[in-house]
């Protein structure tokens, strides 16, 4: 799964083996973090995990489009 936020384009884009399945228009700046938190990736809080496997995390500072999603999709 992939999930694009896009402050450009003012929209969140949701993709699933590389086939966009949703997008979610917002308004305003788009934050992941504020300044000084810890980012937890399967995490929401230091006591409360995901229950499941995470094996690829990658995190850009350009929202990627469909054709560049498209060529990293199964790339090891």
């Amino acid at each position: 799964m992939v999930c694009v936020i896009d402050g450009a384009a003012q929209e969140a884009r949701l993709y699933l083996d590389a086939d966009l399945k949703k997008t979610i228009p917002f308004q305003g700046s788009p934050r992941l973090m504020k300044a000084g938190q810890t980012m937890r990736i399967g995490a929401s809080s230091p006591s409360e995990f995901m229950d499941g496997v995470i094996d690829d995390v990658q995190i850009w500072a350009v929202a990627l489009d469909a054709g560049q999603i498209r060529a990293l999709h199964g790339r090891p």
